[in-house]
């Protein structure tokens, strides 16, 4: 009955995790702000020469200025916010290259509404936030910017400024402000189902096995 045991606990494990996964898929980040130290703590996104982890926190729009944040309003997110607000953002640099080189920083509107319910578009988004070119030393960048309407918008790296040149040299993190966080069971759902398939065959094979060792 051992091996049996082995192959469940080898089985099982791995789909738990997954499970637990799909649970905050839609956008949600519980792990602290990368400024804790680990390197690898957030949410990843790179190109072939560009690599950053980054924490987006969202104080909504309607708080009032003296309510008290919890862990549950002020809470992480990588590419999808639930509402509008006041935008803070983290990002831990990735390698030794990239806090020696200036970086230009800029927070642009890309599909936003410009009525409830309207949504704009347009060829040339529109700059929030444009940060000159600077040096992080330290590996970690903060911006703080109010995204004040649903829609789509992008933090976009650059390296070296200006002179970047190519789409090798930036690195766009879209974000959409306003998704449905009614979307997690919608992403729960057939995760859940999947891992219910996977382990009925095993639990099929334990009980057969169960009953022959009874019947002997």
């Amino acid at each position: 009955m051992n091996w049996l045991t082995r192959a469940l606990s080898c089985l099982a494990i791995p789909v738990l995790a997954w499970v637990a996964a799909g649970c905050t898929s839609p956008g949600y980040n519980d792990n602290p702000s990368p400024q804790a130290g680990n390197a690898h703590i957030g949410c990843p996104v790179a190109t072939e020469f560009f690599s950053v982890y980054f924490s987006v926190r969202v104080q909504p729009a309607q708080t009032h200025r003296d309510t008290r944040l919890t862990q549950e309003v002020f809470r992480a997110y990588c590419h999808e916010l639930p509402e509008p607000g006041t935008v803070y953002f983290t990002a831990d640099l990735v390698g030794p290259e990239l806090p020696r080189i200036p970086l230009g920083l800029r927070v642009v509107a890309e599909d936003v509404e410009s009525e409830p319910g309207q949504s704009v578009s347009s060829d040339h988004p529109r700059v929030l936030l444009d940060v000159p070119p600077q040096r992080y030393a330290k590996g970690v960048v903060e911006l703080q910017v109010d995204l004040d309407r649903k829609g789509r918008y992008a933090v976009v790296f650059t390296r070296g400024g200006a002179e970047a040149l190519s789409d090798e040299d930036r690195l766009s993190i879209p974000l959409c402000v306003g998704s449905d966080p009614g979307r997690t069971l919608g992403h729960l759902v057939p995760t859940a189902l999947l891992a219910i398939a996977l382990l009925a065959p095993v639990g099929w094979m334990a009980y057969r096995y169960w009953r022959r060792r009874r019947a002997l």
